[in-house]
Parts: C-alpha cells; structure tokens; sequence
C-alpha cells in the first residue's frame, strides 16, 4: 500500500542538489525522502535524483527551495 502523504516530487537532477534540497526542507521541518528518477525521466544518460513529499506541503517546498536558489526542473504529483 502506498504511503499517501508522500505524492508529490520535483526533479532536480544531481544527488548532490537532491541531499542539499533535503537537508533545507529538513531544516524546515518538511519530511522529504531522496529518489532516484528513472532514465526516461528526461531522456538523458546517466542518473538524475528528486525528493518526494506531502503535496500538503507543496507551497512550502517551493518558498525552501526558491530560498535556498534551488532551481526545480519539474513538478509531479504521483497517483
């Protein structure tokens, strides 16, 4: 069964930038998890990385992410 407070994500490519978004909404105190997109994701090769949390929270991670100049390359909402 599919944990229904994680069902949003943003794709941000590195890991690194994936571990440094985490770390500013932990800070923030917006649970978040690191994922690992797929490779179709966006058609390139190699590995692009995302977080996935509550879409309550959405307009929060957009303010932590905007404040730290994290830039998102997209916005999903999982069903």
């Amino acid at each position: 069964m599919k944990d229904s407070s994680i069902g949003c994500r943003v794709d941000l490519g590195a890991l690194t930038l994936a571990l440094k978004a985490q770390k500013a909404l932990g800070e923030a105190a917006i649970p978040s998890r690191v994922v690992k997109n797929s490779s179709s994701s966006f058609g390139s090769k190699g590995c692009s990385y995302g977080l996935q949390f509550s879409c309550s929270q959405r307009q929060n991670v957009e303010s932590v992410l905007a404040g730290e100049g994290i830039r998102v390359k997209r916005w999903t909402q999982e069903s």
